[in-house]
């Protein structure tokens, strides 16, 4: 699973997509993550946006 999101979305995934969801309405967003692969959808729902949320980027 984690192979597989990492060979098809790169280095980048990992900040990318959580951060193109951040911030965005339900609808969009579902769309966005529906229009991914199965793995790289879980390996953002238990890895990605948890530690990006953790890194706290964009909070003033």
């Amino acid at each position: 699973l984690a192979a597989e999101a990492e060979r098809r979305c790169g280095a980048g995934a990992p900040l990318f997509v959580p951060w193109v969801v951040d911030g965005i309405a339900p609808v969009a967003r579902s769309r966005f993550l529906t229009a991914l692969p199965g793995p790289v959808r879980e390996r953002n729902r238990v890895m990605w946006e948890p530690r990006y949320r953790k890194r706290r980027l964009w909070s003033t």
